[in-house]
């Protein structure tokens, strides 16, 4: 019998091809680099159609490439469990380098930078330099297809825990080293080609984006938009992964604004697990992460195989045909029967029938029952099938506990007592919201946590001992920091001071921040370990500094978690930067004591809570309009506080705002100012009516307003214009608040003035950023504008000139300190004397040292008589200009000096 083989498109496309257009991608600049994708995807669709044509029955999925260009979204595909490190020892091997070779150091410790390269931190790149020597073949006639499938084979070896060294022998023997730069940067999932993600779903089809914001299915896309001219609604589907509501994070400052309207919400513990979402249809089952990886081979696809599946099968509904329910997968411990958290040392996506702790699903949503959608029913309703789904049953499968909540009062109460139960927070849900698939901001769902504001949870004082390289746009730099405390002793003198490390860091620090954190930092880096610091024994940090040398950082984190690898017995969890201490403000000999640091932990368990005290209704803002009394000499006056815009009535779109006080002076004619505070406060920020000592800058439209002219002579305040404000909130921006630039401040304050030396010069030209041809006309009319105000007299030019050239005239100024007046309108001689440093008036007076006529033209009279007096203007003619412009030096006057007696003027 004879098999035919399916003809497919990604056995026809060549893989060099496909990374020749990566190269060309990469290289290329930010503006043209969607443009080159584009090419790419026009001229696989093109192919694709004369394949079908040629067999009606080809596979022409752009899957497979689609795939490559996205690997980090691939779900398709297993753990490759290759990361740098693991790729460099296998290249150690397979190309036999041997520990100690200049090679392999190179690989081995990638992120270093490398006296002469700028590959440090770029392993991919590295590796090609070193392949490029010991890799024969130019190019290979491997095809996307083949490619794939060595892919899979890697997943499935990784999966089995087999060696991976003969697909990379192979590889080696196969592909080129160009070809092999691009397949580690697609194991590492992360091709580094300076699009996004977006970038690439929109240049294969303008609904890619919204389609896998909820799928999360890059073979899903490619199905369902393979025509162009064809858009698609989508709609969640049984056995197939969607991305979940997500749950908007909120201060317990913040939680007035819940019930100024007498709304009702569902509160519930926020569980410390993983997201998970359950499928089921006709007794087959699916698990799926919250990135939609596929779980259910661990969980069991039927009753009769999995850790879990079996259990959950006999709790249902016997009426269940189908059900998708949104919850959270946790570890249940067998013997103490209570729930574990993420911070503890199992992964409940990897147990085993012997592990302590089993898996158990805790339900909090359904989102399909007996195939009717339910996302557009009020989540009372939902609830209320959810209930009648399954039978609980304790460790296995049970419904996540709700109360309802109708004032602060109730909240408040609630979150103490989260607290009290070391519980990671509560969540509270609208009653009537309905389920948003991807959607965080505007889904009426909450997550309130402790370490959410400032005066709950024990911040630490740390000291940086060590740093780490980073990769990307920050390789060959230090990216993040390791930081330690103070051994609690009393030595004769500080300097004796001993530091264990606790913990690595590097968010919360801002870009401008971090870099004169990094200047400051620089000179006393190490490579050695001091000898007063002990670190981690895994991931020690790339280069060490003194702490005498060191700066101290304030950290906030969720959570103690016991850890074996720290001296302290303890490490953080989640730990970000609140503030950098200046060393005027706390010295590295003040930094956290082990003695604090110990003093945190309460008992004997895995993870310890940082929480400090119970909140109370004055943690709460006031979320209504204040009313207070205005005294005057006469009389009492009732003033309501001028709030156009309350925070209730404003919907969230980012965090990009929190914690910065605004204060919003006007608008401008296309802006009101109810308006602008609206933006404002719709990005987290909170509004003041007259600025103070917390407040982040004033915004303003139109300056030329008396209150405006006031708060910059003022000088106390940041100054900036309505243009920041609405650069900084487009949706391309929202990954991180973007800096003012110089020419949107109305008034900088000393500390902003000092960072903008920084990084632009007096002309607003920058330091570190390529210039346009916006910032370049910019700059050239601010240099205009210093310009006028900063004159240099004839004397100071003739000094600039003799420090330049050693003597008073310039080879480009031969016509400094001459004033000329023309008889003609010459534009060409005009501009050649004034190019050369010459000054020309249309004013005939004892200023004038040159009159400039052609040589046989009528001399006016008023030359004549100036000629006639003791003036010591000469009158020549426009050729001395021309031939003096030429020559790039002064040429003897005589030779061209005009004397003839006419009444014609000019």
């Amino acid at each position: 019998m004879c098999m035919t083989m399916t003809l497919t498109f990604a056995s026809k496309v060549k893989f060099i091809e496909f990374c020749m257009i990566l190269d060309e991608i990469s290289k290329a600049q930010a503006a043209t680099k969607s443009s080159h994708l584009e090419y790419l995807i026009k001229q696989c669709r093109e192919f694709s159609e004369k394949l079908k044509k040629k067999d009606k029955e080809a596979d022409t999925s752009f899957f497979p490439i689609l795939r490559l260009l996205l690997p980090q979204h691939d779900r398709e595909r297993g753990a490759y469990g290759l990361k740098e490190t693991a790729l460099a020892k296998l290249y150690v091997r397979v190309l036999a380098l041997g520990q100690t070779s200049k090679d392999a150091q190179e690989l081995l410790h990638y992120k270093v930078p490398i006296s002469g390269k700028q590959s440090g931190g770029d392993f991919a790149e590295i590796a090609y330099s070193i392949l490029c020597k010991r890799v024969q073949i130019q190019e290979s006639s491997m095809t996307v297809e083949q490619v794939n499938t060595i892919l899979d084979n890697i997943a499935e070896k990784n999966a089995s825990n087999s060696s991976k060294d003969g697909e990379f022998q192979q590889l080696i023997q196969q592909l080129s080293a160009v070809e092999q730069k691009w397949l580690i940067r697609i194991l590492l999932k992360d091709l580094r080609i300076g699009l996004s993600q977006k970038k690439i779903l929109n240049a294969y089809h303008a609904d890619a984006v919204k389609l896998f914001d909820v799928s999360m299915s890059l073979r899903d896309v490619c199905d369902k938009l393979q025509n162009t001219g064809i858009g698609i609604k989508y709609q969640i589907e049984i056995f197939s992964p969607f991305k979940p509501m997500l749950l908007e994070r909120c201060k317990i400052d913040d939680v007035g604004k819940f019930f100024t309207n007498q709304e009702s919400y569902l509160m519930e513990t926020k569980h410390d697990g993983e997201r998970f979402q359950l499928h089921m249809k006709d007794g087959q089952f699916s698990y799926f992460s919250r990135n939609a990886y596929n779980f259910t081979e661990a969980y069991g696809k039927s009753k009769s195989s999995g850790l879990l599946t079996g259990k959950i099968a006999k709790l249902l509904n016997p009426s269940c045909r189908s059900i998708i329910m949104d919850g959270e997968m946790m570890g249940w411990h067998k013997v103490h029967q209570r729930f574990g958290s993420k911070g503890m040392s199992f992964d409940v996506k990897k147990m085993t029938p012997t592990s302590t702790h089993q898996p158990c699903f805790i339900a909090f949503d359904v989102i399909m029952y007996n195939e009717k959608l339910l996302v557009d029913e009020p989540l009372t309703e939902r609830l209320k099938v959810l209930k009648e789904a399954f039978v609980e049953e304790t460790g296995v499968l049970v419904r996540s506990q709700t109360r309802l909540v109708s004032s602060k009062v109730e909240l408040l109460d609630a979150f103490n007592e989260s607290m009290d139960t070391f519980e990671e927070g509560i969540v509270l849900k609208k009653c009537n919201s309905t389920y948003k698939p991807g959607v965080r901001v505007g889904s009426d769902c909450y997550k309130i946590k402790a370490e959410y504001s400032a005066d709950l949870v024990e911040d630490m004082d740390l000291v940086i001992v060590g740093g780490y390289y980073g990769e990307g746009r920050m390789r060959g730099r230090i990216n993040s920091f390791l930081v330690a405390v103070a051994l609690s002793q009393n030595p004769e003198t500080m300097n004796d001071l001993k530091f264990h490390a606790v913990s690595s860091v590097r968010t919360g620090i801002k870009v401008e921040a971090f870099e004169e954190l990094l200047l400051t930092l620089k000179p006393h880096w190490v490579k050695k370990c001091p000898d007063n610091v002990v670190g981690p024994k895994k991931d020690p940090p790339n280069l060490w500094i003194e702490p005498k040398n060191s700066i101290v950082l304030k950290l906030r984190a969720t959570e103690l978690v016991r850890s074996s690898s720290y001296p302290t017995g303890y490490s953080l969890r989640f730990p970000r930067v609140v503030a950098i201490r200046g060393r005027d403000e706390k010295s590295w000999r003040e930094c956290c004591t082990t003695e604090e640091f110990h003093s945190l932990i309460k008992g004997p368990g895995v993870i310890q809570k940082l929480t400090k005290r119970h909140v109370t209704e004055h943690d709460v803002m006031e979320h209504l309009p204040a009313i207070s009394p205005r005294k005057t000499k006469n009389r009492t006056i009732t003033v309501i506080n001028y709030n156009p815009c309350p925070t209730t009535a404003v919907s969230r779109i980012s965090r990009l705002l929190d914690d910065k006080e605004i204060c919003v002076v006007n608008g401008n004619n296309e802006i009101s100012k109810e308006d602008v505070e609206k933006i404002v406060r719709e990005h987290g920020g909170s509004i003041v009516q007259n600025p103070g000592g917390k407040t982040f800058c004033a915004i303003v439209g139109n300056a030329n307003k008396l209150r405006v002219k006031n708060m910059i002579q003022g000088q106390k305040y940041n100054v900036v214009k309505l243009e920041w404000l609405l650069r900084a909130t487009r949706p391309e921006n929202f990954a991180s608040l973007q800096p003012w630039l110089p020419w949107e401040l109305l008034f900088a304050t000393e500390s902003t003035r000092s960072h903008m030396s920084t990084v632009f010069d007096d002309t607003y030209d920058s330091y570190t950023q390529d210039t346009n041809i916006d910032d370049l006309k910019r700059s050239l009319e601010r240099a205009a504008e210093l310009a006028k105000d900063s004159q240099l007299t004839n004397d100071q030019y003739k000094e600039i000139d003799r420090e330049l050239f050693g003597h008073e005239t310039s080879p480009f100024s031969v016509f400094r300190g001459s004033v000329g007046y023309f008889c003609t309108s010459d534009k060409q001689r005009n501009l050649e004397f004034r190019f050369m440093g010459g000054t020309v008036t249309g004013i005939l007076d004892n200023h004038v040292t040159h009159i400039f006529a052609l040589k046989n033209s009528n001399i006016p009279a008023e030359i004549r008589r100036l000629e006639a007096g003791e003036s010591a203007t000469k009158v020549l003619d426009e050729q001395w200009i021309a031939d003096c412009f030429r020559e790039r030096k002064l040429l003897p006057e005589d030779e061209y000096s005009i004397h003839q007696n006419t009444t014609n003027s000019c």
